[in-house]
């Protein structure tokens, strides 16, 4: 009888416990209707997942942030591309790296920067051709490494992810434009 109450005690416990700990934050289902409206859905809802920023967002809040995302994320590899010139002695690659710095700075972080700002304002139209402008100047920065002569690009990894983050941040705003 005592190892049935036991027994009994220690299912209630671990139903109540389930009952507390399993429920979905309501933040998740905000992040999967948002980004199944993406190429990348997954790396859409870990991005939202592991920012504590986006708790609590909606979605014109969220297309915000991760506008603001990707400008950081342009951002990182630029300054990645900095210490790469700093160790590069090669100079058609020293030249490759200087025309993808340009583009990450002006084309990336400058062109999210602005599409953020545009979004703020309620200005779609504006922040889409800002930030197409994103994806565009990654594959320039790719072409720069095919020569001639081509080299090694160093950046192709780093350029796709963030290639990634843009059609993600432009997905986003379309759905804004389309009103």
């Amino acid at each position: 009888m005592a190892t049935f109450r036991i027994m009994l005690v220690a299912a209630l416990v671990l139903i109540f416990h389930c009952d507390l700990s399993c429920a979905e934050d309501p933040d998740i289902g905000v992040f999967r209707d948002v980004c199944k409206k993406t190429d990348y859905p997954d790396l859409c809802f870990s991005t939202f997942s592991n920012n504590p920023d986006s708790r609590g967002k909606n979605f014109h809040d969220l297309t915000a942030l991760f506008l603001s995302i990707t400008a950081r994320k342009g951002e990182e590899t630029r300054n990645f591309i900095s210490q790469l010139q700093k160790k590069t002695t090669d100079p058609l690659t020293q030249s490759c790296l200087r025309v993808c710095f340009d583009y990450y700075d002006v084309g990336v972080v400058e062109g999210s920067t602005m599409a953020r700002e545009s979004f703020n304002r309620n200005d779609y139209f504006e922040a889409l051709s800002q930030i197409s402008g994103c994806e565009n100047v990654l594959f320039t920065c790719d072409e720069a490494f095919n020569g001639p002569p081509s080299r090694p690009n160093v950046l192709k990894q780093r350029n796709a992810v963030t290639r990634q983050y843009c059609s993600i941040a432009l997905s986003l705003v379309y759905v804004f434009k389309q009103g």
